[in-house]
């Protein structure tokens, strides 16, 4: 599947380009409705990934929201929990 390959790629950069522990925070995440839906796997491979590199769980956050869909009032909803762990 082409999206295997693309997704690949990014890890394969994440992995040699991506500061997991320290400083640095990363943020995903994502619904269970229209386009989301097809997220789950590469979020478990990610999750996985970041488990590899020893990631700092405080750091690294992947996040699902159940009924959640990729448009705006979905995004709205949601859009304080990355702002506080960005400015905390």
């Amino acid at each position: 599947m082409q999206y295997w390959t693309i997704y690949n790629a990014f890890e394969d950069y994440m992995k040699a380009n991506l500061p997991v522990t320290g400083s640095h925070r990363l943020y995903f995440d994502y619904g269970t409705q229209t386009l989301d839906e097809n997220y789950p796997p590469f979020h478990d491979r990610l999750r996985r990934t970041f488990a590899q590199l020893n990631a700092d769980p405080d750091n690294v956050n992947i996040i699902k929201y159940d009924g959640h869909a990729h448009d705006e009032v979905s995004w709205s909803s949601r859009v304080d929990v990355p702002l506080k762990k960005m400015f905390n």
